[in-house]
């Protein structure tokens, strides 16, 4: 019944790394008023930001929409409360906007989105940016 299958275990192992190994993405962090924006990671699609909050940040939001998970604490959101569990969706152009309180939140744009309706990518306008549209000043 059928044939053997060859199993390739010498070209297997010459393209295994063991225990794998994964260099560390590069973090830069930045504070803007009662924030510290720390990028986390980027890929081709996507970037990943974390933002610890203490005290009032406002800015006028022109990018892509963006989702954003309330980690810890608690706070506001142009006066909505928010709190630790808390998952939003910011829409594009959403504008002028005020978060205050103490916490923490990661927040993720859409890379490809934002590249292929402006030219650039949305790492290069956004870090230091939860919020932040080029050329803000806040």
């Amino acid at each position: 019944m059928g044939s053997p299958v060859l199993l390739h275990i010498a070209q297997s192992l010459a393209v295994t790394q063991v225990p794998h190994s994964l260099e560390a993405p590069k973090q830069e962090t930045c504070r803007q008023g009662g924030a510290e924006i720390t990028h986390l990671v980027t890929c081709p699609y996507y970037a990943v930001y974390r933002v610890r909050l203490d005290g009032r940040w406002e800015t006028n939001w022109e990018q892509p929409f963006v989702n954003v998970s309330i980690t810890g604490g608690s706070g506001a959101l142009d006066g909505q409360p928010v709190s630790k569990g808390d998952h939003l969706l910011i829409p594009a152009g959403y504008g002028q906007m005020a978060l205050e309180g103490n916490l923490e939140l990661i927040y993720l744009l859409i890379c490809n989105w934002y590249q292929n309706k402006h030219g650039k990518t949305a790492e290069a306008t956004s870090f230091c940016g939860f919020f932040l549209h080029p050329g803000s000043t806040r």
